[in-house]
């Protein structure tokens, strides 16, 4: 639900409930970075700002809340907010730019990156005359994915995911597909298989709910904007999935309008703290597959997570852990090369 302005984490937190619902999260979009504050992290405000802080040299800037309602109601509910959205809670709130000097978050993943060395994507495309090609594919040239335990209650996903500009880039899938990059997470209790008794989504070693999470890119300064106009969201979304299994998934709607470097090369990172759940460990898998944006045309009443996928793509998918392998997490830090036609190779978190 969208406010009428965008306000601070720490004013928009003293909203707990809209229009009767409420809040399980906030939506907060920096030029730079977007994502979502939720309270069922495992992360206190104060913490989640202080270390916003220390990463980028800024503040979160929030722009609405989310809640979970009745499909007739979110019919009714999305006609009326796209009228008046809701009052917001506290004074008109601009973030100052990320500080430049602490724009580094994807440095480790981008000195791992064999394509790079260390170097910029169009200082490397440049050496070897690859920016004259005409990218084909949409599949992630290489992904760098981690996993491991943030604090005693708190689980930490990052995937980063990288497109050579020159044989691969976002802009190949087709304009009604986006794509969902995911980290599938198991658990072996007998009761899951058959969704007995219980809360089978709380088994594995992360829950598939309250998370905070975030979406940057990087074009050579460090991070710019993964704008609103892009479409990341939490794929929360569980309804086809088996009952052992959690996918902790960012989707993005429209992967199209992903900024790239001059040479066509893009980078993202996508980041989420889930609140631990009760397994300590599990058997892992990761994959990024094209999902259709169809469903959400046809009803706008319904969030990113819900709509996106209901009509089936034709344009595949991209293993970065083929689940038969049988690793266990947390912790489990590796890297899928190769679009994944070469087998993972693992590094210490």
């Amino acid at each position: 639900m969208p406010f009428s302005n965008p306000v601070s984490l720490s004013d928009a937190a003293n909203q707990r409930t809209v229009l009767g619902y409420p809040v399980e999260g906030y939506r907060f979009e920096n030029p730079e970075i977007v994502g979502e504050f939720s309270p069922l992290s495992g992360l206190s405000v104060a913490d989640f700002l202080r270390d916003f802080k220390a990463s980028y040299g800024t503040q979160p800037q929030v722009v609405g809340a989310i809640i979970e309602v009745p499909k007739l109601e979110a019919i009714e509910m999305a006609k009326r907010v796209a009228a008046t959205p809701i009052a917001a809670p506290g004074d008109e709130f601009e973030a100052p730019p990320v500080d430049a000097s602490r724009s580094s978050q994807l440095q480790a993943f981008r000195k791992r990156n064999p394509d790079l060395e260390g170097s910029s994507p169009a200082h490397a495309a440049a050496k070897t005359g690859a920016q004259v090609l005409t990218a084909t594919n949409w599949r992630p040239t290489q992904a760098d994915i981690q996993i491991f335990r943030a604090n005693t209650s708190t689980v930490y996903f990052s995937q980063y995911y990288y497109w050579d500009g020159t044989t691969a880039r976002t802009s190949v899938l087709p304009a009604d597909d986006g794509w969902e990059a995911e980290v599938n997470i198991f658990t072996s209790r007998p009761d899951s298989e058959t969704c007995g008794s219980g809360h089978p989504e709380d088994y594995p070693f992360a829950k598939n709910y309250g998370w905070t999470w975030s979406a940057f890119v990087n074009t050579g300064s460090g991070m710019t904007a993964m704008a609103s106009a892009v479409g990341a969201y939490a794929d929360y979304n569980d309804d086809s999935d088996p009952c052992n299994r959690n996918s902790m998934a960012i989707g993005v709607r429209t992967p199209q309008s992903i900024p790239a470097y001059s040479s066509g090369a893009q980078e993202v990172m996508f980041t989420i703290f889930a609140p631990r759940g009760l397994d300590n460990t599990g058997r892992i898998g990761g994959v990024v597959q094209a999902v259709n944006e169809t469903g959400c045309v046809l009803q706008p009443w319904l969030s990113n997570t819900d709509c996106m996928g209901l009509t089936t793509s034709t344009s595949g998918t991209r293993a970065t852990l083929a689940e038969s392998r049988n690793w266990t997490a947390p912790p489990k830090c590796w890297m899928s090369l190769n679009y994944g036609n070469t087998a993972p190779t693992t590094y210490t978190c």
